[in-house]
């Protein structure tokens, strides 16, 4: 490291322990930033599943649609702190597509939704990490093609 350059270092979950922001706050910064991208029909919540809260962003992007989904935990203070990095995470995800840092098909392709063959959504990542494509009627490589079209999936540029 250079004279007088800073080292960065990476945020750990204790970074952001004793946050005060509210939900309320980065649920609405998150609607803020969606809707300065450009995404539509954005939805924002926070379920209770017995003790265990859970967030999810549901929004439209160029004809798709997308669902972000987060386990927020047991503790309140964990709810802000995890609310809080979900933000920061759509942020600079929007900011790197924004700058053309990556494609949005390639940042926002684990989210975007897709049938589950059972009358239910799913996304493309859950699909794809939980080894199950072979369950799914529709899901296999040329359906999973089939739904997510060509403008999901551009072909490679030459460099």
């Amino acid at each position: 490291m250079r004279q007088g350059e800073r080292s960065v270092r990476l945020k750990t979950p204790d970074s952001y322990r004793d946050t005060s922001v509210s939900l309320q706050r980065s649920i609405a910064n998150i609607e803020s930033v969606l809707a300065q991208f450009g995404a539509d029909a954005t939805g924002v919540m926070v379920a209770r599943r017995g003790d265990e809260a859970i967030a999810e962003i549901g929004f439209g992007y160029r004809e798709r649609m997308y669902r972000i989904r987060l386990r927020l935990g047991t503790d309140p203070k964990d709810h802000r702190q995890r609310m809080r990095v979900l933000f920061w995470y759509v942020k600079a995800m929007l900011e790197a597509v924004a700058f053309g840092v990556v494609p949005a098909e390639e940042a926002l392709l684990p989210y975007a939704e897709l049938p589950d063959g059972f009358g239910g959504r799913t996304t493309v990542g859950k699909v794809l990490t939980s080894g199950d494509i072979g369950n799914l009627p529709q899901l296999n490589p040329e359906g999973l093609m089939a739904l997510l079209g060509t403008k999901a999936l551009p072909a490679p540029k030459e460099l």
